[in-house]
């Protein structure tokens, strides 16, 4: 019969990579000789002698082979998993892999500690129990041969033939368990396990890849409360908040706790100190300290980790050290590998090759740097990405953010204001804003990163995300763009009219006008005659002049622009809808809503012709031609056409956005004037609390401002 195999998965702290490395073969001896047994421990598998049961219970039963150590002191947390093992282990279920699901990979999920708990914990149901380092072969195979020794092999016998006398002395043995330490290789360690007998195998890895020779179980990260018990338990501080607190910080990743309670407890910090350096100083704190539960640090186990992998699969280096940059969670690395001509090599390679891009990730998927999630993203624990970044060379650090730049512009979509391009807008936003902190950080001037702010802040302008943030953005933009360019430049022009957009739809048209009159200056420098550049910063320059209440001025550029774009013959586009729009404000200002409403009704049905379904643009011609009805007085027409395209704007938006609060003030107008007070006034109050929410200072006028076609 073949035992049940049970495998317990996840970072490779440093107790798991093990010192036995130094001395489980023939370098054993060296290794005592160069001093390299880290405080007092033993490098090789413990002899016989040494065991988590007292002397007095070894002599009660004479039969008893035993050296599996007890689990540390400050184990928690783990019933549920344990029980789990238990059930799988006693069901006679092939192996259980417990990868590290939430341990991201840095030594200290806790899996040897569990394997430990597990023997402990049922230690009488067995009459046999053995712990074999299994990082290499040679370890796993040193281990065995010495368990062949205690079961009665001649000592003198090459390792392979006490490898085989283990096994088929375990086959006529019943209540066994051989615990497999760290293991990293299904292949090389499948002919190490027994094939037969009435015992139970333990493996721990940090790989997942065990199907077929065992059935994979997760190991979560430590509940909340059992992560602060250990902190206050190690540290000696009672204060339950900070220890929940400092919990969360950490990850609740085992090995970073006992890290912090030892620290804190050895410069007699309280746990609410400790939480603030940390704050402040994240990276350099996981790299101080020595847990007395663990042999190493966070820091420690990730540098073996990187240069495993490093030796074994270098592009993997290069995509994780592109991840560190971005947010942790919903990492797009399908997306990364799409853009090859802006990764490095070997990186860029590997991407171009859907063979290898499955290894590349592969291979950090199973050493567990990253964790793969739903839809083709994956996540990084955060201590695995403080790490990361802190052993990154400065040298090389300016060079890969400027990458990471290039290569969220070249993801982010052109037009980002439009809504094709919304969801993969809001899946790159979050890495973004992480990655411009880097960007700032090593003061950053590519025509890339002004690009990628471009791009943010057209989408956030586009989504209503925060007005403020928009013009944050575009004004970053523009700072870039000057130090690119000395004169005059089409991107420097670009950037200048959105950041004067967002001023003035913050209300500062003052400074909004002057701003687009230096763009237009610019564009008109950069091109001879007509040029929809041109057009379009003129509609934009008019719509501040209308704010200002200079009507008549703004009519003479909106004609310019209309002619302009008529001269050009561009046919149905965007550009030639809002210089519609704009023209159609201009004379419904000047006491012509007639007119107002011809322009309107054919800047309606080119977005109808342009645009398939529902578009944010559709709804904002429908509320500027219901505008022209209340002036005209057709108030039942007007709210007709207005909740039309509020409802139109509501499947885009949803609610807090601009146009939406446009689109209920104007439609609170058309029920005023049919007498409709009650919803009138509760509409004008949802209006007036969303434009609070939404605008610094005074709120816009309450009629509607054409879109921009170049957002």
């Amino acid at each position: 019969m073949v035992p049940p195999v049970a495998i317990v998965a996840g970072w490779a702290s440093e107790e798991d990579r093990g010192w036995w490395l130094l001395a489980a073969g023939v370098c054993a001896g060296l290794g005592t000789l160069l001093g390299l047994h880290p405080r007092g421990h033993h490098p090789g598998p413990p002899a016989a002698s040494t065991t988590d049961e007292p002397v007095s219970d070894q002599a009660a039963r004479p039969g008893r082979v035993w050296n599996i150590p007890a689990p540390v002191r400050s184990f928690t947390g783990r019933d549920p998993q344990l029980a789990t093992l238990r059930d799988r282990l006693q069901s006679h279920r092939r192996a259980t892999l417990v990868p590290a699901a939430a341990l991201y990979g840095l030594g200290g999920i806790g899996k040897t500690q569990l394997a430990r708990a597990y023997a402990h914990r049922y230690r009488d149901d067995y009459q046999l129990g053995w712990w074999t380092p299994a990082e290499t072969p040679l370890t796993a195979t040193t281990a065995l041969a010495e368990l062949a020794v205690r079961l009665g092999a001649d000592a003198d016998l090459p390792q392979p033939r006490q490898v085989t006398y283990a096994h088929e002395a375990l086959a006529e043995r019943d209540r066994w368990l051989l615990i497999f330490d760290n293991a990293t290789d299904p292949a090389t360690l499948e002919p190490l396990l027994p094939a037969t007998g009435n015992g139970h195998v333990l493996v721990t890895s940090r790989s997942s890849a065990w199907h077929g020779l065992a059935d994979p179980i997760p190991v979560d990260l430590l509940p909340v409360d059992a992560a602060a018990r250990l902190l206050q338990e190690r540290s000696g501080d009672p204060d339950e908040q900070a220890a929940e607190a400092l919990a969360e910080e950490l990850g609740r990743l085992p090995l970073a706790l006992e890290q912090a309670a030892a620290y804190a407890s050895r410069q007699r910090l309280p746990l609410a100190g400790y939480l603030q350096v940390f704050r402040e100083r994240r990276a350099e704190l996981l790299g101080r300290g020595q847990p007395l539960a663990y042999q190493g640090t966070v820091d420690a186990a990730y540098t073996l980790a990187m240069d495993q992998l490093r030796q074994a699969e270098p592009a993997a280096v290069q995509l994780l050290q592109l991840c560190v940059l971005l947010a942790p969670d919903e990492l797009p690395v399908g997306w990364l590998l799409d853009e090859p001509d802006v990764l490095p090599s070997p990186l860029a390679d590997a991407a171009r090759d859907p063979l290898l891009r499955s290894e590349v990730t592969g291979a950090l998927y199973r050493a567990a740097l990253l964790i793969p999630d739903v839809d083709a993203t994956a996540r990084l624990h955060r201590l695995v990405q403080a790490v990361t970044l802190h052993h990154l060379p400065d040298q090389d650090r300016h060079e890969l953010v400027g990458r990471a730049v290039a290569l969220l512009a070249a993801l982010l979509p052109e037009e980002s204001w439009l809504p094709e391009g919304w969801p993969t807008c809001a899946r790159l936003l979050p890495h973004a804003y992480a990655l411009m902190e880097h960007a700032h950080q090593q003061q950053l001037v590519t025509a890339a990163y002004a690009e990628l702010l471009s791009g943010m802040g057209d989408y956030v302008w586009a989504r209503g995300l925060g007005l403020a943030r928009a013009r944050d953005l575009h004004q970053q933009a523009v700072a870039v763009h000057q130090q690119l360019y000395d004169g005059d430049h089409p991107d420097l022009a670009a950037s200048l009219t959105g950041f004067a957009w967002d001023l003035h739809e913050l209300g500062d048209h003052t400074q909004a006008r002057r701003l687009h009159e230096q763009a237009l200056a610019m564009v008109q420098r950069l091109y001879e005659g007509d040029h929809p550049q041109i057009a379009w910063i003129l509609t934009a320059l008019a719509d501040d002049l209308r704010a200002l209440g200079e009507h008549a001025r703004a009519r003479e550029l909106d004609e310019q622009a209309l002619a302009m774009l008529q001269r050009l013959d561009v046919g149905d586009r965007e550009d030639l809808a809002v210089a519609l729009d704009g023209l159609a404000a201009d004379l419904r200002r000047l006491g012509k809503p007639a007119r107002a409403r011809e322009l309107d009704e054919q800047a309606l049905g080119m977005r109808q012709r342009l645009y398939t379904g529902d578009h944010p643009n559709i709804a904002y011609s429908l509320g500027a031609l219901a505008t022209d009805l209340y002036a005209l007085g057709e108030p039942a027409r007007a709210r007709q056409l207005q909740e039309q395209g509020l409802a139109m704007a509501r499947r885009w938006f949803g609610d807090d956005n601009p146009r939406i609060a446009l689109a209920l003030n104007n439609l609170a107008d058309d029920l005023c004037a049919l007498g409709i007070y009650a919803h009138a006034r509760q509409g004008h109050e949802q209006a007036l609390g969303m434009f609070q929410r939404l605008y610094e200072g005074d709120p816009p006028p309450h009629r509607p401002s054409a879109p921009q076609p170049g957002r």
